[in-house]
């Protein structure tokens, strides 16, 4: 397979293909910017705010393109599993990057301030380069014409040999979240799936530190957990991971549990006028599956609650037991695990 760019120009069918280098997007709360640049050294670069937004097209010189290609090589090397976003961050700040090589593109997406900071030695001097070609000889476009949020001109296509390329679907994804490398073929799973009993996801924020705690249990009692703990006025994340499975006496005691009123009787309601969900407090979301389909919930601290947001579906006291369960039986047997590669956020098993 190989991943062709497909242009038209001054209105003709024929197709040429265009070789892309780099795309760069950066996001913060007063602006927003981006850039792509082929393989000829020309460049589309936008920036602006919510009002306006400037668009530019030049070129930059061969010496200036082979010393990028020469730092993108570097940039390539780091791995987005090793990429660690904190629970505590600034306003924000949303990178992406997308390094075309060969036959593929490479994503990198960082979504805060702090986790660029481990790689600021690779980062820097990119937006460096991305904020000086305003100052390169360029053409002005209006935003009508030309804004494009520096995404490839023409379809994206995967192209076999000898086969006719067909487009893929566009994505409606945000501008710096825009994926344009083909999607991966999904996995053929080797065995069945396990199905789940429950999912559980908690959120405490305290004077002291911010705790994400999630937990996925499989019908035979196979599961996993995961922690993460950030302090406060700390940047270090501790990871915590368990995966193990539970004694038929334990796994008997979930389902009581999952089986209690307090649980069942509650029905999801969705947020009005889309009313945001504050976090603050506790915030615990619960997807559990009954034999009439999956229960899907989110407990919040009554305490803390307030008109302005979503209350969500109940008191999160409904899920003490629950919530007691994981504290005893899974909490002691978890793990610090400093690879933030090796969480998933509870996604699957093991």
């Amino acid at each position: 397979m190989a991943v062709v760019f497909l242009a038209t120009s001054n209105g003709s069918s024929a197709a040429k293909a265009i070789t892309y280098v780099v795309r760069v997007a950066h996001e913060i709360p007063t602006s927003t910017t981006c850039v792509l640049l082929d393989d000829t050294g020309a460049f589309h670069f936008e920036f602006g705010d919510r009002q306006q937004t400037k668009i530019y097209e030049g070129e930059i010189s061969a010496a200036q393109l082979d010393a990028l290609r020469e730092h993108l090589g570097r940039v390539s090397e780091l791995q987005q599993a090793d990429i660690e976003e904190p629970l505590l961050h600034g306003p924000r700040d949303l990178l992406d990057i997308h390094i075309f090589r060969n036959d593929r593109a490479k994503e990198l997406l960082f979504r805060s301030h702090e986790s660029q900071q481990a790689y600021a030695a690779q980062l820097n001097p990119l937006l460096r380069w991305m904020d000086g070609l305003r100052r390169l000889p360029h053409r002005e476009l209006s935003e009508d014409a030309g804004k494009q949020n520096c995404l490839p001109r023409g379809e994206l296509v995967l192209k076999s040999r000898g086969e006719v390329a067909r487009p893929l679907p566009k994505a409606g994804t945000p501008m710096a979240g825009r994926q344009i490398a083909p999607p991966a073929a999904p996995a053929i799973p080797s065995r069945p799936p396990i199905p789940p009993l429950v999912r559980l996801a908690l959120v405490e924020k305290t004077s002291s530190a911010t705790r994400e705690t999630c937990a996925l249990v499989a019908d035979n009692g196979q599961y996993r957990f995961e922690r993460r703990v950030q302090k406060n006025g700390s940047q270090k994340v501790e990871n915590f991971l368990a995966r193990e499975r539970f004694s038929a006496d334990e796994l008997n005691a979930l389902r009581n549990i999952l089986e209690s009123p307090a649980l069942v009787r509650i029905r999801h309601r969705e947020p009005p006028d889309g009313m945001p969900l504050n976090i603050k407090g506790t915030v615990l979301e619960l997807s559990i599956h009954r034999e009439s389909g999956v229960q899907d919930l989110i407990l919040t601290d009554s305490a803390r609650r307030s008109t302005f947001f979503y209350p969500g579906d109940a008191d999160v006291g409904s899920a003490a037991a629950l919530l007691g369960f994981v504290r005893k039986q899974i909490e002691p047997r978890s793990a610090p695990e400093g690879r933030n590669k090796e969480l998933n956020g509870c996604s699957q098993l093991p």
